[in-house]
């Protein structure tokens, strides 16, 4: 059972019992923002570096069918370079704190077109990654995070987006 029909059959037995319903709405509200949260905690997630920004080009989050393609950039101080350690993207399941890792490729490169990347301290670095959906549990691993090594610490942080699923 989903947590949205758990949450719409609490509605409905306390709308039984005299509860309003913009109570369990508000419950609702409190335990969706708690399983990011927890999401965030169990990767480690902390807020974006200080320095760095990034972006990630909107058009590649909805996917055709079990397909999806995310591209983006990045920049700041001490962001890897090719030759160095790569940035690795996270797919979240909010709720669980379940992480998927996945293979990214970021070459060197200009950001993409249209979007902001002077930063001087630092090139902007592009990067890529493939998602294919398995199975239909898959479809719970849908927040990005993005991490990456940075003198000797280790940075991972949401990136307040999510895959957009057409299934």
């Amino acid at each position: 059972m989903s947590r949205r029909t758990l949450f719409v059959g609490l509605a409905k037995l306390g709308a039984c019992v005299g509860l309003p319903s913009a109570a369990v709405g508000l419950l609702y509200a409190r335990e969706s923002r708690t399983s990011t949260a927890l999401a965030a905690d169990a990767v480690g997630a902390g807020p974006v570096p200080e320095g760095v920004r990034f972006g990630i080009d909107h058009r590649f989050l909805q996917g055709e069918g079990r397909s999806y393609r995310i591209r983006g950039w990045i920049e700041g101080p001490g962001i890897p370079s090719a030759r160095a350690a790569r940035l690795q993207i996270l797919l979240v399941a909010p709720g669980t704190g379940a992480a998927r890792l996945l293979q990214t490729r970021m070459p060197l490169g200009a950001p993409l077109p249209g979007e902001p990347g002077e930063n001087h301290s630092a090139p902007a670095r592009t990067f890529e990654a493939a998602v294919r959906r398995r199975r239909t549990t898959d479809r719970g691993f849908t927040r990005i995070y993005l991490r990456f090594e940075r003198e000797g610490t280790v940075h991972t942080f949401d990136t307040g987006l999510a895959l957009q699923d057409h299934g």
